[in-house]
């Protein structure tokens, strides 16, 4: 039998944003006496997909990080060779410009005709007015008035951004709900101030691990140095890449009074070899928090939940955080302005 193959339902998303919910809910809704089953697929892409079962006329996803966008398809059968194809109502005006799974998602279809069914979608955590503000007026979504206006809104909540600086981040917490400073990413954010503000924070997070699976500490890393250069980077990440070059040139430069270090946010260990392979040779450290030789790893420490990528931080002989790619107030690339710090820091 042939499949049917019509418009598939797409979730986009636009974050600027590492940081995701603890448990994101999507819960798909169907007719009284619905059963069978629902093929969801991370993006538009066949694969890789699962099958759920539809039960009590609900298929409900809990699950951390849900994918920034689905395709789901209904299947009255397990090995059913036709689907329908579900499709939600305003879906691109509502989610084309807005997060997806800040909280709790419900999207309810009323009936399942061959071959499309269109449902509603309601996001109980919804916030038009901050998602708006926070994508085309950041410097509104900034001010005090404003975040107390939407002071019980988790997703104006989660909309805070990481890439701010700790007494920014600070004074926009601070005008939110007791009970959302407690919630999840309160407690979050509340951490991440204070790491931001911890003495040697970054330098603690030494030792790392090399591609090899060898431990480096800080020191052995400073080698005895003034200061050292520490870039965050990720093997996805195209201007991290394209930047190498330009740090080799700027090793040359200063690399006898500077220790340059480089470190991954890759979650994907081949991913971050297979870049190392490619990328021009350097003669410095290429370092991994999470690959520290375990099955599991580790997870990504706050204070590399910065927000972008490439990002720098410079650290003096000490441990401290002399200058870190938030302070950056300019329109330069984050290896320009470091280097404006940090020439700065060489000349005194």
């Amino acid at each position: 039998m042939k499949k049917v193959l019509i418009a598939a339902l797409c979730f986009s998303l636009l974050s600027c944003q590492y940081t995701t919910p603890t448990e994101d809910v999507l819960e798909v809704i169907f007719p009284t006496g619905t059963e069978g089953f629902v093929r969801v697929t991370s993006g538009t892409e066949e694969t890789p997909c699962d099958t759920f079962p539809i039960v009590d006329g609900k298929l409900v996803m809990k699950k951390t990080n849900l994918p920034t966008t689905l395709t789901l398809r209904y299947l009255k059968a397990l090995d059913a060779d036709s689907t329908v194809w579900l499709a939600v109502q305003g879906a691109y005006t509502r989610w084309g410009c807005a997060p997806v799974g800040y909280g709790r998602t419900v999207i309810t279809f009323d009936s399942l005709p061959s071959p499309v069914s269109v449902g509603a979608i309601a996001d109980e955590y919804g916030d038009f007015e901050a998602n708006d503000v926070f994508f085309n007026d950041p410097q509104r979504f900034r001010s005090e008035d404003f975040l107390k206006a939407h002071s019980q809104s988790l997703q104006a909540l989660y909309l805070l951004s990481n890439s701010w600086n700790a007494d920014t981040l600070q004074r926009a917490l601070d005008c939110f709900s007791e009970s959302l400073r407690a919630s999840d990413r309160g407690q979050e954010l509340q951490q991440l101030i204070s790491s931001r503000k911890e003495k040697g924070g970054v330098a603690k997070l030494f030792p790392m691990w090399d591609t090899a699976g060898k431990a480096h500490s800080f020191e052995e890393c400073l080698g005895g140095k003034e200061y050292m250069l520490l870039n965050l980077w990720a093997s996805w990440c195209s201007p991290c890449r394209a930047e190498i070059p330009d740090l080799i040139a700027y090793y040359k430069e200063c690399g006898d009074r500077v220790a340059f270090v480089s470190v991954t946010i890759d979650e994907d260990r081949s991913a971050w070899l297979k870049a190392v392979n490619e990328a021009p040779q350097y003669e410095w450290a290429n370092l991994s928090y999470k690959f520290d030789g375990t099955t599991e790893g580790r997870p990504r420490p706050l204070l590399f939940n910065n927000g972008f990528v490439p990002f720098f931080y410079i650290l003096d002989h000490n441990g401290n955080t002399v200058y870190s790619s938030i302070e950056q107030k300019n329109k330069d690339r984050p290896l320009d302005d470091a280097k404006r710090r940090l020439n700065e820091l060489l000349n005194k």
